[in-house]
Order: structure tokens, then sequence, then C-alpha cells
């Protein structure tokens, strides 16, 4: 459909309006449940304090095939990973990562092959613990893909990267759980979700 163009003043129609709710790019979606948080009304989840991991069930359904996950304003406990499951599958997961510090020249990368998590699915820290990702097809009977950003703010060791990684199975899920690695937590911050519109 065209972009419509309206003049200041405009009134608009309730066909109007309804045409640009039908033709938005990314739809808020709003879980089920979720533990380590909490979810507001409108969806968004606040996370609770130190806790280690955070599950979102009823993120992914039928409505959308792709997804955007974005966590920020949170901290860790400590400088380390975050990683990622779907459902309650725990094997067949493979990822890497591609990272640079501002003081080295060089990237560096790491690969995880056939694990129980997506590992470096993202990564925490006592400045932020942020994620920001696209998710393809968790509730399609296909195999599950996702890529992201890599970030740690810690001054000139700081990491900045990409990461992506797939499911090698082809079941439907519905949930995710987020975990920081090595016991450490994460405490306060925000997590939404939102569905790409077919």
């Amino acid at each position: 459909m065209a972009d419509q163009t309206f003049t200041a003043g405009q009134i608009l129609t309730a066909a109007q309006m309804s045409t640009l709710q039908a033709t938005l790019g990314l739809v808020t979606v709003i879980p089920t449940a979720v533990t380590g948080g909490t979810i507001a009304t409108n969806g968004i989840i606040t996370v609770g304090n130190a806790v280690s991991s955070i599950v979102v069930s009823g993120a992914f359904s039928s409505s959308f095939d792709n997804y955007k996950i974005i966590m920020a304003g949170g901290v860790a406990s400590a400088t380390g990973n975050i990683s990622c499951i779907l459902g309650a599958t725990v094997a067949n997961y493979y990822s890497s990562r591609i990272k640079n510090q501002p003081d080295s020249g060089a990237p560096v990368g790491n690969g995880l092959n056939n694990t129980a998590n997506w590992g470096y699915f993202a990564q925490g820290g006592t400045q932020w613990a942020s994620v920001d990702c696209d998710m393809l097809n968790p509730n399609l009977a296909r195999r599950t893909v996702y890529h992201g950003i890599y970030m740690l703010g810690n001054g000139a060791s700081s990491e900045f990267g990409s990461t992506m990684g797939f499911l090698d199975n082809n079941t439907q899920y519905t949930a995710f759980t987020l975990t920081a690695a090595g016991g450490q937590t994460l405490t306060g911050g925000t997590i939404s979700i939102y569905g790409y519109r077919k």
C-alpha cells in the first residue's frame, strides 16, 4: 500500500487510522507470563532484582513469523554472557560471535557447537546488560535463527560485535529464557518483544 500523506489540522477518519495501524511494521507482543519480572498492560516486561534467569511465556505465536527482542536499562552483577534457550530445549544450539575492543585492532571470534543454549546471545556487565536481536521462525516448524548485537561497556576493554546462531530442530516454540552466565544475576531494565508484520 502506498504511503498516505496528511496536512496539518486534518481530521483523520476511523478508516484512515485503521489502515495506518494495519500497516505498521513492528507490533508489540504481550506475553502471557514471565518468571523473573512483571508484565505491564502494554506488554513491556520489567526485570526483577538480582534474578539469574527470565522466562518469557507466550512470546511467539502464529501471528508473526519473525520477532525483535530488546532488553535495555538493566545491569548484571558482573561481566558475563547472557544465554538463551527456546522452550525447554537444551541441545542442538549452534552459535558464534565476532567482537572487537576499542584498545585492540584485531577482531576475534568464538563458536559454540551443538551446545545446551545460545551461549553468546548477548553480554552483560555492571554498566548495562542488553539484548538487541532478531529471532526468525521460532513458532514455525523449521530451524529457528537469530542474529543480534553483542556489546559490553567497559571503557577501553569494551566489546562490540555481532552474534548469530540457529537451533537445529523443527520445533515450534512459544517461550524463551534469558540466563546470566556463571552464576551472575540481572537487575532492572525492561524487555520488549515485537512481531514483524507479515
